[in-house]
């Protein structure tokens, strides 16, 4: 008798049914949009088994740089009629280890403008926050000249009026 050879046939290879492959499919997709939810929205989102959870987003998500706050150098002005305003906001950062300048007069404005050099968007973000000012106060320096002699400095902050009361 002559055997047929069926070699290929009594495999040990498992195949998932189609259902259980569409149920990890699935499962992955809802975990990688819940992931992404959370990472970028810091809101609430829901978790699967009715609950919810919540990211919270700080200030410490603003890239920051190996570049330490006492080697940037910060040129505060008063950018108002107020006396002693630039030196006391240059006192405040260097209190908090920023490398400040030999505070300034500048234009007067209304409001207060944060002036940063390439790669010091963070200095200038943190420094906003920390002397109060809203973070659209923010700018990137460009070719503007708003201080004298400040164009070598990384951080240029004008403190205008809506920081002098």
């Amino acid at each position: 008798m002559a055997r047929s050879s069926d070699s290929g046939r009594h495999s040990a290879t498992y195949q998932p049914s189609p259902l259980k492959v569409g149920l990890i499919l699935l499962v992955f997709v809802v975990g990688a949009v819940v992931l992404l939810r959370s990472q970028h929205t810091g809101s609430p989102v829901a978790a699967g088994d009715g609950s919810t959870t919540s990211s919270v987003v700080s200030s410490s998500s603003i890239p920051t740089s190996t570049v330490p706050p006492s080697q940037v150098r910060v040129q505060v002005s008063n950018g108002t009629a107020t006396p002693h305003l630039a030196a006391n906001y240059s006192q405040q950062l260097t209190t908090q280890g920023w490398n400040t300048l030999q505070p300034g007069n500048a234009a007067h404005t209304a409001t207060t403008f944060v002036y940063y050099q390439p790669g010091y968007q963070w200095a200038a973000s943190e420094i906003a926050r920390q002397i109060g000012a809203p973070a659209s106060s923010v700018t990137a320096l460009g070719n503007l000249a708003p201080v004298a002699g400040a164009m070598t400095d990384n951080v240029i902050v004008i403190v205008g009026a809506d920081l002098a009361g």
